[in-house]
């Protein structure tokens, strides 16, 4: 657990969502970047709270926030959960604009900076962990989404956008199945939710120690269900029970 201090925070955007977020401040300095983080499946916003302990010295202001359905932030609605299940195009809008909202509160109402001219300082950098992607990819996906006047209050300052190990399904490609490959989410040993998420754990933060084949080729690739070292299990039970769930994972993230 991160001993260095953060603000533990919850914004309310314009249409009653709740946001609850972790924030390192802001640096000292006029050119600091201030780097928004969106979570994966199962591991929330707290389980990265370790980034605010470097980010002064790095002259970043790191935000984590807790996706919808995630502790402190506002659960999906029934109605929101079928548009998720369906595809649903509108339900991406939304991501995108509460996206816009969030970053629009630190525009006006957190004094963080611009983008400098050389565009190697200041700004925002919005990132995308993993599933998280599909949230941040979400605000760059239709310009009629953003109302023009979020839009040109955010434009100045949103410097970058990085992709942190999206799968496939947060960037819209379909599910691809490799012969000889592991799915931890289809594990037919796993009988209950439960157990399918604990599979998820242990597979998703193992070592594997994978050849490097390039090109992007799969055959090769270490396809063991885990490894004997595994970040979940470097975890106490108070930080295990503080980052991960199981029921953001099962209702906004794991297909059922």
């Amino acid at each position: 657990m991160s001993t260095s201090p953060y603000s533990e925070k919850t914004l309310k955007l314009p249409d009653g969502v709740e946001i609850r977020y972790t924030d390192s401040g802001a640096p000292n300095t006029s050119d600091y970047t201030t780097m928004v983080v969106i979570h994966g499946t199962g591991f929330n916003g707290y389980s990265m709270v370790q980034l605010h302990e470097y980010a002064p010295k790095h002259n970043l202001r790191t935000i984590l926030c807790n996706r919808r359905h995630y502790h402190g932030t506002t659960k999906y609605s029934e109605e929101e959960l079928s548009e998720l299940k369906a595809g649903s195009k509108c339900i991406q809008d939304k991501l995108g604009l509460q996206t816009a909202w969030f970053l629009e509160h630190f525009v006006k109402n957190e004094g963080i900076t611009k983008v400098t001219a050389d565009r190697r300082g200041g700004g925002v950098i919005l990132m995308g962990w993993s599933f998280g992607n599909a949230t941040t990819l979400a605000i760059l996906a239709d310009p009629e989404v953003i109302p023009r006047p979020v839009y040109e209050t955010i434009e100045p300052y949103l410097r970058s956008l990085v992709l942190y190990d999206p799968p496939g399904l947060a960037m819209g490609y379909p599910s691809t199945v490799i012969e000889e490959g592991y799915n931890p989410l289809a594990d037919p040993s796993c009988t209950t939710p439960t157990e399918v998420f604990e599979n998820f754990q242990k597979w998703v933060s193992s070592y594997f120690k994978h050849p490097d084949i390039g090109g992007g080729l799969a055959s090769g690739l270490s396809f063991e269900k885990c490894t004997d070292r595994k970040t979940i299990d470097q975890w106490t039970l108070e930080e295990k029970a503080k980052f991960c769930e199981e029921d953001g994972a099962a209702h906004s993230d794991i297909p059922s």
